[in-house]
């Protein structure tokens, strides 16, 4: 019965390499390799500080990676065959020039502090706040009692 299970356990494989940029060469750490059939993730990894990834317990099959780094154009790579031999799969990811962010922004706003004094009431904005903190801060040492 043994001998059944140990045959019947699956084989893995695992693939290692590294990262690097492709115009400079320099190393990419913390990038994700990931290890996929069709949508399904099978394995994945990130890089060290090196740009060096290793991924183990793979079943043995063929395989698509995909390489990723924020900034940089995704790698996918096709019909990658784990198996019993040494897997190094060596990948260069090209910058994509810049991220893009769609910003906005909104206009200025502050909201007006009320002062009631009797029944009237006087409004007062952050600006003029602002101004008189600044009046007060460039005018000559006196008693603020007064």
């Amino acid at each position: 019965m043994s001998l059944m299970a140990v045959k019947l356990q699956a084989q893995t494989g695992f693939l290692k390499g590294k990262l690097t940029d492709s115009k400079t060469g320099e190393a990419m750490p913390f990038a994700n390799v990931v290890v996929k059939q069709g949508d399904v993730v099978i394995a994945g990894g990130v890089t060290d500080f090196n740009g060096r990834y290793i991924i183990v317990a793979i079943p043995y099959g063929a395989y698509d990676v995909e390489a990723r780094f924020i900034g940089y154009l995704s790698l996918k790579g096709t019909g990658v065959k784990i198996d019993s031999s040494q897997i190094v799969l060596d990948l260069s990811l090209e910058y994509m020039g810049g991220v893009v962010f769609d910003c906005w922004s909104s206009p200025s706003y502050d909201p007006p502090l009320i002062s009631k004094k009797g029944r009237s009431s006087t409004i007062i904005t952050g600006d003029q706040i602002r101004l008189n903190a600044w009046k007060v801060a460039l005018s000559p040492q006196r008693n603020l009692t007064q």
